[in-house]
């Protein structure tokens, strides 16, 4: 599901301030939120608490942030998408970093340090999935056999000539009879 699909958008005077807040004083402007992204650190609602000023003294919600990103139209959500592929690399490498270095004392770190890392993998997959996707992408193809059965059916058992040669054996004789 897209993401940006699931949050209402906020009121038009709160984003188009945000939006003006964004340009005009955030030192590094939009490209700094998608920086912030990319490095992974943080979540989307850290990030969206984080981006405090006068106007925003508690920062923002999460939802105003992804409502700014998607008012932004398809060069905004292209910027967005590569912030996410590029965390989804950082988010692999912590996985790794996890299991490299977990001392495991009881079975129970173990499990701990599968599951984190896994969780990771898992994110890392939804984030950019033409990297880390497990699912099997090759064409799907429907084969529908019916048509087939009923134009055998069709055809009885009457030898078929294709080209001169027969497709199907003519019925069998009972030695019997």
């Amino acid at each position: 599901m897209d993401v940006l699909g699931r949050f209402h958008v906020m009121p038009r005077p709160m984003l188009n301030r945000f939006a003006r807040w964004v340009s005009e004083e955030l030192e590094g402007g939009e490209d700094r939120i998608f920086e912030m992204i990319a490095e992974g650190d943080k979540t989307m609602k850290v990030i969206a608490a984080g981006l405090k000023s006068e106007a925003f003294p508690d920062g923002v919600s999460r939802g105003l942030l992804y409502s700014w990103i998607k008012m932004g139209g398809d060069e905004r959500r292209v910027k967005f998408d590569a912030a996410r592929e590029i965390r989804a690399h950082g988010l692999v490498e912590e996985g790794l970093d996890i299991l490299d270095n977990t001392v495991a004392a009881t079975s129970q770190d173990v499990t701990l340090a599968v599951a984190r890392a896994n969780y990771r993998k898992w994110l890392a997959s939804k984030q950019n999935r033409d990297e880390y996707d497990e699912r099997q992408q090759g064409p799907l193809i429907n084969v529908s056999l019916n048509s087939l059965h009923l134009d055998a059916l069709r055809a009885g058992n009457r030898p078929q000539i294709a080209d001169g040669e027969f497709t199907s054996l003519p019925p069998q004789e009972d030695p019997n009879a």
